[in-house]
Parts: C-alpha cells; sequence; structure tokens
C-alpha cells in the first residue's frame, strides 16, 4: 500500500510542480507504436484476517502513457483460487499498468508497474480488506501546523498523515448532523474560517467544530494526507489551541522567522530552523504524541512585520503555481527521499529536470472515481452514455492536473 501511494504520488509531484519551462510536454506519438504483446498476471488476496476473495470478483486492467492518457482499459473475472490472467496484452515502455479490484464499493490498487524492454510477463497483487467502523487503530503519525502571522490575520496550514495500523478498512464511523456517515472527522480552533483543501473534491463535509472526510481509509502506514488551510484573526498574545483527535506521535510547528512573532507553549520544543525553497528562514518546534482529546495549547506574541504579509510560501489563496509551499508541505508529507524514489520508480525523470514534491491528494481521488465507475459500468447500474461521458470528463481532469501549472486545486468544501 504505501509504495502504491508513492508510485501514484511521483507521477502528480513533477507534473504539478514542474517549473513551467521545464515542465512535461503532452507528446503525440503513440507508445504502443514499437511495442510488443505480453501477459499480465496476479491474484486478488484478501489481506484481513479470516476475509475470504469473493468468487463473483472482476478485475480491471487499465495502462496510461505519460500524459495520463488511457490506452488500455480490459477487465476479467478472477478463479476461485483469487488468480486472474490477461492475455496478449500490448506492451510498451511508455505506458504504466495498474490492476484494481472493486470490493464493498471501495477500489484497491495493485502497485503500478511499468515494464522493460522485450519484458513479456507483468505479476501483481491486488490487496483487499474487510470493512470496519471502529477507529481503535487510527493513528496521526505526521502532524505539521504552519503558521503565518500577517498584518491581517493568522494564515493556518495542518498537513496531517493518517495510519491505519489494523487490517480493515475504515468506513462510516462518524454520524454527521445530516445522518450522513464519514470516515473521520476533525476539530478546529473555535474562529477558524471555513476550510478549504489541497484537493477540490467532494471527500470533505463540514461539521459543527472543523471538518470531516468521507474517503474509506485503507490499512498501511500514512495512507491519508490531509492538508486543510483557514484563517483566524490575529492578537498579540493570543493562545492557539490544536486538539487530537486521534493518538498523535507528535506535532511540529511552522513559523517564518521573518514575521516577527514568537512562539511559546508547555512541552513545545526548539528544533531550530531551516530555510525554504525561496530563501525564507522557518522556525521549527516539536511537541511529542498526544493521546486521543489530548490538546497542545500554545501562546502567540508580538506584532506581525509588514514583510510577512508578502511571503507566497504560506498565503492565501492557494495555487499550485505556490511551487515553494507545495514544496514545503510535501516535504513535510513525505520526505524528500520518497519523493524521489516515487520519481525514480516510475522513470519520468529523464524527460523531466527538475524534482519536487507534494503528496498524491487529487489524482488519487480521479483513480479512484475512475474505478468505481468502471466497476458501476461493469456491474449494469449506469447508462453506457452516462458512464462513457463521467468517464471522459474524469479523464480530462487527471490530463489537467499533469499538464497545468497554474491551476487552482484548493476550493471550499468540494469533491471527493
Amino acid at each position: 500500500m504505501r509504495r502504491t501511494f508513492i508510485l501514484m504520488t511521483g507521477l502528480l509531484l513533477f507534473a504539478i510542480l514542474a517549473n513551467p519551462a521545464h515542465a512535461q510536454t503532452p507528446t503525440t506519438a503513440d507508445p504502443l507504436a514499437n511495442g510488443w504483446m505480453g501477459r499480465v498476471t496476479g491474484t486478488v488476496e484478501n489481506q484481513t484476517v479470516g476475509g475470504a476473495v469473493p468468487a463473483e470478483l472482476v478485475v480491471m486492467l487499465h495502462a496510461w502513457d505519460d500524459n495520463f492518457d488511457e490506452k488500455l482499459m480490459r477487465d476479467a473475472p478472477i478463479e476461485v483460487d483469487g488468480s486472474f490472467v490477461f492475455e496478449d496484452v500490448p506492451f510498451s515502455t511508455a505506458l504504466t499498468y495498474g490492476i484494481m479490484a472493486a470490493y464493498n464499493n471501495v477500489p484497491y490498487f495493485a502497485d503500478p508497474v511499468t515494464v522493460t524492454e522485450g519484458q513479456t510477463e507483468i505479476a501483481v497483487i491486488t490487496p483487499i480488506y474487510e470493512m470496519t467502523s471502529d477507529p481503535a487503530n487510527i493513528e496521526i503519525t505526521r502532524a505539521h501546523i504552519i503558521l503565518n502571522p500577517t498584518t491581517q490575520g493568522l494564515q493556518v496550514t495542518e498537513v496531517l498523515s493518517v495510519s491505519n495500523f489494523g487490517d480493515r478498512t475504515l468506513k462510516d464511523a462518524v454520524t454527521l448532523a445530516d445522518g450522513q456517515s464519514a470516515t473521520l472527522a476533525f476539530s478546529l480552533p473555535e474562529d477558524a474560517t471555513v476550510p478549504t483543501f489541497m484537493d477540490s473534491s467532494d471527500r470533505w463535509r463540514l461539521t459543527e467544530n472543523g471538518f470531516a472526510d468521507t474517503t474509506p481509509l485503507q490499512p498501511g502506514e500514512n495512507v491519508a494526507q490531509i492538508v486543510a488551510f483557514y484563517q483566524m484573526g490575529y492578537e498579540d498574545g493570543m493562545t492557539f489551541s490544536y486538539t487530537a483527535d486521534y493518538p498523535n506521535q507528535g506535532l511540529t510547528l511552522v513559523i517564518p522567522q521573518e514575521s516577527g512573532v514568537e512562539i511559546e507553549g508547555e512541552g513545545l520544543l526548539d528544533a531550530g530552523a531551516r530555510t525554504s525553497n525561496d530563501g525564507a528562514t522557518l522556525r521549527m518546534f516539536t511537541h511529542k504524541a498526544t493521546p486521543a482529546g489530548g490538546a497542545i495549547v500554545f501562546r502567540l506574541t508580538g506584532a506581525p512585520a509588514p514583510a510577512s504579509d508578502a511571503s507566497t510560501a504560506m498565503s492565501e489563496p492557494f495555487q499550485t503555481s505556490d511551487s515553494s509551499r507545495l514544496i514545503l508541505i510535501g516535504s513535510l508529507v513525505l520526505g524528500a527521499a520518497l519523493i524521489g524514489l516515487g520519481v525514480a520508480l516510475l522513470r519520468r525523470t529523464q524527460r523531466l529536470d527538475q524534482t519536487a514534491g507534494q503528496d498524491d491528494f487529487e489524482l488519487d481521488e480521479i483513480f479512484r472515481q475512475i474505478a468505481l465507475l468502471d466497476d458501476a459500468h461493469q456491474s449494469g447500474e449506469i447508462d453506457s452514455q452516462i458512464y462513457h461521458e463521467r468517464r471522459q470528463s474524469l479523464m480530462e481532469q487527471g490530463r489537467r492536473l499533469l499538464t497545468s501549472g497554474d491551476t487552482p486545486v484548493s476550493h471550499v468544501v468540494a469533491r471527493v
């Protein structure tokens, strides 16, 4: 699961963050022109203890080129032992191949793979899991709060990495005020504005004291990445309280040194400073692990420097062209080593000459929506015309993500 996340992330990182002058240019050459035929085999495994693989399950084979144009889609039933095979599959070194299986209305993906020249077979394992509504195995394994005090107020970015250490996919763990269900719920400070998010999906729901995420959470470490933006009023000496809605392995606070504002609070440790991509000095403070329901309270003192208003590293509104901010957020979420690994594994570096980092927020959800749409069409639940129109729309969204350098990806509570 973790490797799948890194691989999917790598494809998006460069597309969003690469300097437009060096960004990938869409190719028109047919990637299969110099291809050959191969074979894709694999097994669907229920990795929940005691779980079984349903006999009626169907797997989908997808292949995309570097521009996220889908070049192949096939389906195949599984055998009684969970195995499947796709014969006579067009192979090309310019394509990335993926297997999807939808179980209990949740799409599960095998690790995406590429082929080398002359390779004739791919073998993959596609995991599926049973469901649970018990969040007992959920932890926030990384939490960062980026603060940007300005003369207009306090701009806040929360970057959370969520892990599911169980062997079941979490779903419907939260009941919302309207009776609908969500997977996770997060609280915000009382005077926070309506949050916006790194991805512009309808997965988010507003709650009385924060927001909720409706996306099912599959097992694995750091399998969900949440980046929320909001603002608050700022006063010299104000207190900021962060509530750990789930067990939290530690919190890191980040604030521009040039803001002129100091942070102090019980349990906070000064972790030094680092220089951002645009040359700004960022001060870091850490706090130890906090149990669910615990609060971390700190004070902000000093008057924000007027120069901090012009900072593009953490200011609103968020745009994909805010590369220094994306790089900072990406490094907090993934770490530079993992970003580099994901890109290297996808072998896209030969056409892109700039590295950068951000998590696979929106593209991953487009993969999921396409997978669910394919499954619904396969089972006859939706009309073919509606299916093709919706699928084309999703593919266009994916293409825009991979080719646009200035498209906003933060919108008021909408999508996934």
